[in-house]
């Protein structure tokens, strides 16, 4: 911040004006370092360490209370910390984050309060597992899923911290294809869309990225090597399209993958399997 102003002074009698500035740079009291900031619980028996360092800008000592506070399928060990730091010190803290077995893969955060004065927080991600298997059949029935890893598929009901389980998914691989099973509770399914229009009714999306290299925003998030497929039961029967193509491959309506479709009471049932 720069504060411009005037200044008037006399010599000898004689008024005279002069302009004058000076710069600030402002900062808050706490300054709140974590790292990593991201932790991907890739090992939910094994949870992540994470640093938080907070340096104190003022003259005075801070004594204060760090509390965590983790969205729901989350632990953090401790949930907070008595913080003590001198006069323009700094002190660092460590912590671990962790998830249940069962947890949903997505997106989570913990969200740290350094004594209602400093606000931050650590993105969390709980990544989907796929087990090698044999013999499963696409034909919607899922008894020959067991010993697959299962996860619950929630979502958002309200705020950032409740959520209402919506469904199941498992996926699984062997030697030929890549399988996905979901569980939808759908009291009524809907779908009025034709094959290039699935995604604006009761649907499931699949997207790889199969390099691991991230997003290409300019490109609309996608890389070359990256695909979509989006899977519905329309009027006409199972209907598999492939929205987003990788090289050499071509976006639309496509047989080479298996795909069926059974309403099972209230639930929906998609069984699926990409080729490699």
């Amino acid at each position: 911040i720069t504060l411009i102003g005037e200044l008037d002074y006399s010599v000898e009698g004689r008024k005279h004006f002069t302009d004058c500035w000076i710069t600030l740079m402002p900062t808050s009291r706490l300054e709140v370092t974590l790292l990593p900031a991201r932790a991907i619980l890739d090992e939910p028996d094994k949870p992540k360490r994470i640093g938080l360092s907070v340096i104190n800008h003022s003259a005075q000592e801070f004594n204060g209370r760090i509390s965590l506070r983790p969205q729901e399928g989350i632990s953090v060990e401790p949930d907070g910390m008595d913080a003590k730091i001198e006069p323009y010190g700094l002190e660092a803290f460590v912590f671990s984050v962790g998830c249940a077995k069962n947890a949903a893969p997505g997106h989570y955060a913990v969200f740290v309060d350094i004594d209602g004065q400093m606000h931050d927080w650590v993105a969390v991600e709980v990544p989907v597992f796929a087990k090698k298997t044999s013999g499963i059949q696409i034909d919607g029935k899922l008894t020959d899923w067991t010993g697959a890893p299962g996860f619950t598929i929630v979502r958002t009901a309200e705020g950032l911290d409740r959520y209402e389980v919506v469904g199941k998914l498992r996926f699984a691989y062997d030697d030929s294809n890549f399988y996905a099973a979901f569980e939808i509770d759908d009291k009524k399914h809907v779908q009025g869309g034709t094959v290039f229009d699935l995604t604006g009714g009761d649907s499931i999306q699949i997207a790889f990225d199969a390099l691991t290299d991230g997003a290409r925003t300019t490109t609309g998030g996608y890389r070359e090597d990256d695909s979509e497929f989006a899977f519905a039961q329309t009027a006409g029967g199972p209907a598999a399209v492939r929205l987003q193509a990788a090289s050499g491959e071509d976006v639309g309506p496509t047989s080479d993958v298996a795909f069926t479709f059974r309403r099972d009471g209230d639930k929906s049932i998609y069984e699926i399997a990409l080729p490699w």
